[in-house]
């Protein structure tokens, strides 16, 4: 684990840090392993391994991964489990050394992932189920307000047929909650939710038939992501001590989901997506002997990536009705890295001189169509136009046609589309008829593109370490680092950006400097570390919520500072107690923010600094500056305390104890809106673990319990 900006060591530039991880290799002698987990829920988890020796020069390693549950919630009104997933995969290594100087390492793995939609909790209470409740005598259907309508006892005329007997109100102690991929239900009239004042649609059928035909399989929520990767590795040393290392790789995966995102029981905004992702790489570096007065490494890479992907988002309610975009992103990287280190006064002290130059291209293309509710709709024969299209009447829908429910008089209803969340108090669902989805346009007024676009950068990133060792078991360094993350195009774009700039975002830069000392004392018994940092990011990418009513959110570049200290300690108190403290206290801000997305709570704030709506320039509304803010998700401190202790009992046998917890201030979770509900006050966690088994660590049996502390 590499911590800060890295230029240099693995893969690509990293601004925040680079992790490195590789798969256990065969080993000399014939080795397995196996995890078994059992818990409730019907969750099953194996884990296994196995590898040793074929031969003298060839050696293979097998393992493999089954993971499985029914789920962990259980919906309020179906009483179904909520949460299921099934996770296999399984992986290969071979490795062949036919001299002292060569080897040779293969590995291919592959995994498949079968998992149901996001879950949330929401909880039910006597009164309406409130999203941003004003008061307990806020009514349905009444301003200010945002009901969610479930109530234990329906009023009269409010278009909920089944009664239900209160849960209790403390969502966290149960087990009780709705899911985001549904089952849905029926709205009643007058339902509001957070993208609409008044009027919704009840558009199950309607997106049920659209996304059968649009790739996805179905609108329950659900994730499918089917993997494979693998490289080749070969190894070379030179008489001399000089090593050269070449590795070459590939990764695919093909990813399929939906989901409503609207956090809601009924479905009100479901978003579909599907990804086709390849890459290759390739990697040479040469490295010099070993304990040299002068040690250096250089190398290259290159790396290219295909990524072809679809979303469509259907809306029951009276905002853009269907977006659909297609894009793809072919992606170049060609790298030149290195490091020279001088070594002075016995090895006691060293300078590290090293940086990476990036030359990165990529090229997209997007495209994208909207469609809209529409309403009077006659029938056409259906040896015309099929079965399942309509012709709609009228002056301005004329040349339209529509893709009705499957189901006759399927319950789908509609409100007159307006480009605002401003809807008028006269188009409530009263006003409601029957309607279907418009054929897709590709050249409404608002659509942007078709786009074929590059971007292009190349950037020299440099890395220095000052090292002194003042004894065998104590080094104090001070460090300084830049790197930088390639800008490019927002692949993940769900909503349909008016002009090229929507789509587009720059490249992050990021600038550190270090000063740190780590080492050993009590013969090893008790390790430390501690480093002082300052990481600056002046064009951080980042998300924030969009000002444009059709829009959720907007890529854009922020500034992010983050200073502190970071610490870690570790003691041997005897040869069963090992405890272990480690924390951090950091002062995050951001330090320019100006085109931040305003709370729901900000808009109706006149002294929030929000900029309000100006109905001759929409796109500069809803807009607040949030320069001088604390940063998301960066507490002040943070401690994380662990205690492992082994006991010798019955004189054969030994009992394991574990336990770990940390706790840490308050921080704000949402990076796009920083919306203070979505908030830890303080935030805490404990893991126990008890397990008896064998001295040398052949087996154990254990029980656990996990993140006891996590729902609150």
């Amino acid at each position: 684990v590499l911590k800060g900006p890295q230029p240099v060591y693995f893969g690509q530039n990293a601004t925040a840090g680079a992790i490195n991880i590789r798969s256990r290799r065969p080993s000399e002698t014939w080795q397995a392993n196996l995890d078994v987990e059992l818990a409730n829920n019907n969750t099953q988890a194996v884990d296994f391994g196995a590898g040793g020796p074929l031969g003298d020069t060839w050696g293979i390693r097998v393992s493999g991964k089954y993971d499985n549950t029914d789920g962990y919630l259980k919906d309020v009104i179906s009483h179904e489990k909520l949460g299921a997933f099934k996770n296999t995969g399984g992986r290969v290594i071979l490795q062949w050394e036919p001299s002292e100087a060569l080897e040779i390492t293969f590995k291919a793995a592959a995994s498949q992932i079968r998992r149901d939609g996001e879950t949330t909790y929401l909880c039910r209470t006597d009164g309406p189920m409130i999203f941003g409740r004003k008061g307990p005598t806020d009514d349905p259907g009444v301003p200010p307000g945002d009901e969610r309508s479930v109530w234990a006892d329906p009023p009269v005329g409010s278009g909920w047929s089944e009664t239900f007997t209160p849960l209790d109100t403390d969502c966290f102690s149960s087990n009780k909650g709705v899911s985001n991929g549904g089952p849905y239900y029926v709205p009643p009239a007058n339902i509001r939710e957070e993208n609409s004042n008044f009027g919704a649609l009840d558009i199950r059928e309607a997106a049920e038939a659209f996304t059968r035909g649009d790739r996805n399989k179905t609108t329950s929520g659900y994730q499918d992501i089917d993997a494979n990767n693998g490289y080749l590795e070969l190894f070379y040393s030179f008489e001399n001590g000089i090593t050269a290392n070449w590795l070459s790789g590939w990764n695919n995966y093909d990813r399929d989901y939906a989901l409503d995102n609207s956090n809601s029981p009924f479905l009100m905004n479901l978003q579909a997506r599907g990804e086709d992702y390849d890459q290759q790489s390739s990697e040479l570096r040469f490295n010099s002997a070993p304990d040299s007065p002068i040690e250096w490494m250089i190398g290259a890479s290159w790396q290219q990536t295909d990524l072809f992907a679809w979303s469509s988002s259907l809306r029951a309610n009276v905002r853009q009705m269907q977006r659909y975009n297609e894009i793809t992103e072919k992606v170049e990287y060609k790298n030149l890295f290195g490091t020279v280190t001088f070594n002075f006064f016995n090895d006691k002290a060293s300078i590290d001189i090293g940086g990476r130059y990036a030359d990165i291209d990529k090229f997209t293309t997007a495209i994208a169509y909207g469609a809209e509710w529409v309403y009077d709709v006659e029938p056409v024969s259906a040896g015309e136009l099929g079965e399942d299209y309509f012709e709609l009447t009228g002056d301005a829908l004329e040349a339209a046609r529509i893709y009705l429910p499957p189901t006759p008089g399927a319950n789908l209803w509609y409100m007159p589309f307006r480009g605002s969340r401003n809807i008028p108090v006269e188009w409530q669902g009263v006003n409601a008829r029957a309607i279907g989805l418009t054929a897709p346009d590709y050249d409404a007024s608002r659509l942007g593109g078709p786009w074929a676009e590059s971007f292009t950068a190349g950037k020299f990133s440099p890395q220095v370490t000052l090292r002194y060792r003042p004894n065998d078991n104590m080094s104090i360094y001070a460090r300084y680092a830049e790197a930088f993350k390639i800008g490019g195009f927002d692949t993940g774009q769900t909503s349909i950006p008016d002009n090229i700039d929507e789509f587009r975002y720059e490249s992050e830069d990021a600038e550190s400097y270090e000063l740190g000392i780590k080492g050993t004392q009590m013969e090893g018994r008790f390790a430390y570390d501690a480093t002082l940092f300052h990481l600056e990011i002046p064009n951080l990418q980042t998300n924030a919520l969009s000002p444009d009513p059709d829009q959720t959110t907007a890529s854009i570049n922020a500034g992010q500072r983050v200073r502190g200290l970071e610490f870690s300690m570790q003691y041997a108190a005897n040869d069963q107690l090992l405890l272990g403290l480690s924390g951090a206290f950091m002062d995050g801000v951001m330090t320019d923010f100006k085109r931040a997305g305003c709370t729901a709570a900000e808009l109706v704030d006149p002294n929030s600094g929000c900029v309000l709506f100006d109905p001759d320039d929409p796109s500069e509304g809803g807009l607040i500056d949030r320069t001088g803010s604390k940063a998301p998700r960066t507490p002040d401190w943070k401690f994380v305390m662990s205690a492992d202790y082994r006991i010798p009992v019955f004189g054969k046998y030994q009992l394991y104890l574990n336990a770990i917890a940390y706790i840490s201030d308050g921080y704000i979770l949402d990076v796009e809106s920083f919306d203070k509900i979505v908030k830890y006050n303080e935030h805490g966690d404990l893991s126990l673990k008890a397990g008896l088994g064998d001295p040398g660590g052949s087996w154990i049996v254990s029980v656990f319990a996990r993140n006891l502390f996590e729902a609150r």
